[in-house]
């Protein structure tokens, strides 16, 4: 095998083969549970003294399609773009495979116009009655010289990129990952035409507002918790001043209060507009360890939140507090 993978003339194949090797490990590395939940989805019978990366190779050797699901959730909870939260002024919606093809066929157009390659898949899971739309989708055309044999030759390839569209029927919201705000625009405007059927609900959505900083920047935020959050802790605030230039000043701390305080005088988050921050939430599960999460809220609509593990704690917490609007 590894003779395989290190003959220049296997190049593509080889790249392939190491991506899958990638997945399987990142999501038996990061996020075994995953694996454990596609394997009950799927009806799987699994052995529950197998090593994780043992159940990782499993279900992608012989159940594909679970496997694609599970990958899809890891990067859900996993990668690093942030996530655009909207709420859908729609009731529920039922997504067919037809309008999941016309989804396709928009973005295949969408891509291909910005020349990021005229073709891209749509998969389709459901997961704790959620549906998430994963789209894999080529970028830019990169070139690179490599040595073949004793010459150089010029490569030319397209990267691949995933993002991923939630639908929460619960809270009538979708929940978009893609790393430019363009893409998550588009994503948005062809989920409204092709899924909710409603070429006005982009519009609709995008002015509205999902998170405010308000109860930060006044003051009225209690960062003492409750019986299951511990406290918070503000580590990184984005002000932008009230001045004619509009200076824009951004403190990381391991307390951004405490040095407002000490280090930094006659400054306040009252004076300019919050426009993001980072909270760090200290969480005491019943009858679970302690543990620390760390997110940013970028309003109106920007979040990692949705990504960490008791999101739903914190959530809760931040609509009583005013934070989460929607």
């Amino acid at each position: 095998m590894q003779e395989f993978l290190e003959d220049p003339q296997n190049a593509e194949a080889a790249g392939a083969i190491l991506e899958d090797f990638k997945r399987i490990n990142d999501i038996a590395r990061g996020n075994t549970s995953l694996l454990v939940s596609a394997y009950r989805q799927a009806d799987v019978i699994f052995d529950p003294e197998a090593s994780a990366q043992e159940l990782s190779m499993r279900l992608f050797l012989d159940h594909r399609e679970a496997f694609r699901g599970a990958w899809s959730r890891y990067l859900f909870f996993s990668a690093d773009a942030k996530l655009t939260s909207h709420r859908l002024d729609v009731a529920t919606l039922t997504i067919t495979d037809q309008q999941v093809t016309n989804f396709r066929n928009d973005l295949n157009q969408w891509f291909g116009q910005l020349a990021k390659g005229g073709q891209c898949n749509v998969l389709r899971f459901e997961e704790s009655g959620h549906t998430i739309l994963h789209v894999e989708r080529g970028s830019y055309l990169r070139t690179v010289a490599r040595w073949r044999e004793d010459r150089i030759e010029i490569d030319t390839f397209r990267p691949a990129t995933e993002d991923l569209l939630v639908y929460n029927p619960d809270q009538s919201s979708l929940t978009i990952k893609a790393g430019l705000i363009k893409d998550r625009n588009y994503y948005l405007q062809a989920f409204a035409g092709h899924i909710a059927e409603d070429m006005e609900l982009a519009q609709r959505t995008k002015a509205t507002e999902v998170f405010s900083l308000e109860p930060l920047r006044s003051g009225t935020f209690d960062y003492s918790g409750n019986e299951a959050i511990n406290s918070i802790t503000l580590v990184r605030a984005k002000l932008r001043l009230d001045d004619v230039q509009s200076p824009q000043v951004e403190i990381k701390s391991r307390d951004v209060l405490e040095t407002l305080q000490r280090n930094l005088h006659g400054l306040s988050l009252d004076q300019g507009t919050l426009s993001s921050v980072r909270l760090r939430f200290q969480i005491q599960p019943e009858n679970e360890r302690p543990a620390t999460v760390s997110f940013d809220i970028e309003p109106p609509a920007r979040t990692n939140l949705a990504q960490k593990r008791y999101a739903d704690i914190i959530e809760e917490y931040l609509k009583e507090q005013g934070v989460k609007l929607r």
